[in-house]
C-alpha cells in the first residue's frame, strides 16, 4: 500500500508557501532603515497579523534589533490570548534583549492559572544562570498541574544534563507514536541511559525498513542529538544533498562509545531491554 500523499509532499508545500509568506514581509521590511519609525511601525503592523509565521518572524526580527526599548511593547503580549507558539516568540525575543533577569521577573507566567502562559514561561530558562534554570524546570516539573508542562519540564532538565524527570521520561518510552518516543528516547540518550541509546542504535541500524515520514522524524531527532551532545554533522547546503547515511553512521558511532550503551545485561524474547547493571 503506497503512503498517504499528505507526509512529504504537503509538508514541502507548506514550508514552500510559509517561505513565500515570510520572504515577501522580509523584503517589505527592508525598504525601511532599520530602527527608523517607519521601520518599527511596520514591524509592530506585522505583529498583529493574522499569518502567525508573519507575528513569528517579526517578533523574531525585534529580538536582532539589540533595541531593549522594545521589551514593554513585548510584555504586553505577555497574554492568555496571545497564540502560544507567538508567546514563545515573544518571550525568545524579551531574552534576547536582556530583559529576562530572573526567574521573579515572570512569576506571573509562571504561577498563571493559563496554561499557554505556565507553557511559554518554561522557555525563559534559556537565558537564566544554570543554576536558576534548573530550579525553575524543577519547581514545574514537582508542581505544575498539567502533566504534559511537566513532561517538558523533564525533557529540558535532561538538555540540561539533569536527570530528575527520568521516571517521566521512561515512561514516555511507552508513548504509542514514534515522535514521542524518540523525544523521549533523545533525551535519555543525553543522560547516558541505556534505554535511549539501545532505542535509537536499533532504530538506526534498522532505518531502510521504516516508512519515509518515520526515517524523516528519525532524521530530525539524530540532527537535534547532534547539536546536543556534539557528534559531527556534515555541512549541506541543498536538502536533496543531505548525506543521510553518513549522518546516522556518525550517530551510531558515538552511541557505541558512550558508558551506557555497554549496560544492557539481559533482553526479553521479543528483543526487548529488561534489565541493566
Amino acid at each position: 500500500m503506497s503512503e498517504p500523499r499528505s507526509n512529504a509532499l504537503d509538508l514541502i508545500t507548506f514550508c514552500e508557501s510559509a517561505g513565500r509568506s515570510t520572504g515577501n514581509f522580509l523584503a517589505a521590511l527592508s525598504e525601511y532603515e532599520p530602527g527608523s519609525d517607519q521601520w518599527k511601525t511596520y514591524l509592530k503592523s506585522a505583529c498583529n497579523s493574522e499569518n502567525n509565521l508573519i507575528q513569528i518572524v517579526a517578533f523574531e526580527e525585534i529580538g536582532k534589533s539589540s533595541d531593549a526599548d522594545w521589551l514593554p511593547f513585548l510584555s504586553e503580549w505577555l497574554q492568555p490570548e496571545t497564540f502560544p507558539t507567538t508567546l514563545v516568540a515573544v518571550i525568545n525575543a524579551m531574552g534576547a534583549l536582556g530583559g529576562i533577569q530572573s526567574r521573579d521577573d515572570f512569576a506571573t507566567l509562571i504561577e498563571s492559572a493559563d496554561r499557554n502562559l505556565r507553557g511559554a514561561a518554561i522557555c525563559i530558562h534559556h537565558y537564566l544562570p544554570h543554576d536558576e534554570a534548573i530550579d525553575l524546570l524543577l519547581s514545574i516539573l514537582y508542581h505544575d498541574p498539567d502533566p504534559d508542562l511537566r513532561h517538558r519540564a523533564a525533557l529540558r532538565l535532561a538538555n540540561l544534563h539533569s536527570d530528575a524527570g527520568l521516571p517521566l521520561l521512561l515512561e514516555g518510552m511507552h508513548r504509542e507514536n514514534l515522535f514521542g518516543k524518540l523525544t523521549n528516547a533523545c533525551a535519555l540518550a543525553i543522560l547516558n541511559h541505556p534505554r535511549g541509546l539501545h532505542f535509537l542504535h536499533d532504530l538506526i541500524a534498522t532505518h531502510h525498513t521504516l516508512s519515509k515520514q518515520d526515517r524523516t522524524r528519525l532524521l530530525f531527532h539524530i540532527c537535534g542529538l547532534g547539536d546536543q551532545v556534539g557528534f559531527e554533522l556534515p555541512p549541506c547546503d541543498c536538502p536533496e544533498d543531505l548525506p543521510v547515511e553518513t549522518i546516522f553512521q556518525n550517530a551510531s558511532d558515538w552511541i557505541e562509545g558512550c558508558s551506557g550503551f555497554q549496560k544492557v545485561v539481559s533482553m526479553d524474547s521479543g528483543n526487548h531491554i529488561t534489565e541493566f547493571i
